[in-house]
């Protein structure tokens, strides 16, 4: 089980009674705003096994931690006044576990940042349950502590449960309430920044469709409050995953024929109001990313995910999808059945015989699998639709840069464990020239 990890700072400051108060929460009078915090998250009720961690520099530790603390000089009235620790206050609360202090510099240059970033990060385990009060991080420690939460969610695999801030200074002059504030939409925000650039970088939509669903899931688990734009959006979720596995994995009938992309489309035209706030904008870049797509059947739409691929380095997938559907094309023009392999392998053949001019005499026509008792007539088959793809302009023009992507799809799917093999840099670069020209062949 996830252990629960309450972090703070406490400063130095000479902290006067308030209570503070969220919606119907309302804490104990106190000085220590970690005592609200601790009240409002209900610690009392966590396992021996959670924990607390206090980072205190050495003057706070002195003049606001320890138990023996009974008194402290008023700054306002320059003369002493009874004065708890905070030491003291939890062992009063009768939290089942003993709080962890960790003892940091007073951060007043880089070295002591990293040091103060390093000992927290220690403190932790994998799959901690994070929650933060910010109110007494001095200067740039609240930064610190956004960073590091993002740090820890990827090498830790912990979750920012909680963030928060007891605002002092915006308290009720009547009642002495202060408002006890929310700061972990900002953590969120951060976690739809990385998730919308994974996507948009890297074409990677599995984090975003995943916060898409997480966010929605509360809303969609009670029906009767869930709108119709909560279902569309997690409609549109699930089939933007859908599409881009198709390019992942090479489903080339399944991108020509462009079943999801539609329902895909479909959805983002009818997404009237964004109700997560951050993926608005994200929404309307994807948008755009759809307009090179046909959402009919068409086998253009290969091409355009072959090159989607390529932008978003995914290099393996780029040449197997635009290799296969240079098949695909030729089999539309010469009005073949593209999904049929047989006369795909027919395609396939007449580039090979023009690039390499190979003559009628020394076709290659029939494979292991052919029937004996059907030999001839799969012969004269084969011979017929090769002799009319043969001449076809576009077939000639295309034969041979098909014929060196087919060499860098070799190099790709043999790992490179091939004689001639070829440099990343000459990979790449001849990946590019070998789209370039076959797309330009087939535009004009």
């Amino acid at each position: 089980m996830a252990r629960k990890v309450f972090i703070t700072v406490l400063g130095t400051g000479f902290y006067s009674n308030c209570k503070y108060v969220k919606n119907d929460f309302e804490s104990s009078e106190t000085r220590f705003i970690q005592q609200a915090t601790l009240e409002f998250l209900k610690v009392t009720q966590w396992s021996e096994t959670d924990a607390t961690l206090f980072l205190l520099t050495p003057q706070a530790k002195t003049i606001n931690w320890n138990k023996t603390i009974v008194e402290r000089k008023h700054f306002s009235i320059d003369e002493k006044i009874p004065y708890k620790g905070l030491e003291k206050v939890l062992e009063e609360m009768n939290i089942p576990f003993s709080p962890t202090v960790i003892d940091i510099p007073e951060g007043k240059n880089e070295k002591e940042m990293w040091e103060i970033f390093n000992k927290l990060y220690k403190a932790l385990e994998d799959y901690d349950e994070l929650y933060f009060d910010l109110t007494h991080s001095f200067r740039y420690l609240p930064m610190l502590v956004l960073v590091f939460s993002n740090y820890a969610k990827f090498l830790k695999k912990a979750k920012v449960k909680h963030i928060s801030y007891g605002n002092y200074e915006a308290r009720d002059m009547e009642t002495n309430k202060a408002p006890f504030i929310d700061l972990l939409p900002i953590s969120g925000l951060q976690d739809w920044t990385f998730a919308s650039a994974d996507y948009l970088e890297n074409g990677n939509a599995t984090r975003l469709t995943n916060l898409c669903t997480s966010s929605l899931r509360p809303m969609l688990q009670n029906m009767k409050s869930a709108n119709n734009d909560a279902t569309l959006l997690n409609t549109f979720a699930k089939y933007l995953n859908l599409v881009i596995e198709e390019r992942q994995t090479c489903r080339g009938i399944e991108i020509v024929k462009s079943e999801n992309l539609k329902k895909l489309k479909s959805i983002t035209n009818q997404l009237s109001t964004i109700i997560i706030e951050p993926l608005e904008p994200v929404i309307e870049k994807i948008k755009h990313s759809l307009d090179q797509f046909d959402e009919r059947e068409n086998v253009m739409n290969g091409f355009s995910a072959a090159f989607w691929c390529l932008d978003n380095g995914l290099y393996q997938q780029a040449v197997t999808i635009f290799h296969e559907n240079i098949i695909s094309y030729l089999c539309k023009q010469n009005n073949l059945d593209w999904k049929e392999v047989e006369q795909r392998e027919c395609v396939n053949k007449a580039l090979v015989f023009f690039a390499q001019n190979i003559k009628e005499d020394n076709w290659q026509l029939l494979s292991k699998k052919d029937k004996a008792e059907d030999r001839d007539t799969e012969i004269n088959s084969k011979k017929k639709i090769i002799t009319n793809l043969l001449s076809n302009n576009q077939l000639q023009l295309i034969s041979k840069p098909f014929m060196k992507m087919n060499d860098i799809r070799n190099d790709f799917n043999h790992s490179g464990i091939k004689n001639n093999h070829m440099s990343v840099k000459s990979l790449k670069d001849k990946l590019v020239e070998a789209m370039n020209d076959i797309y330009n062949i087939v535009n004009k």
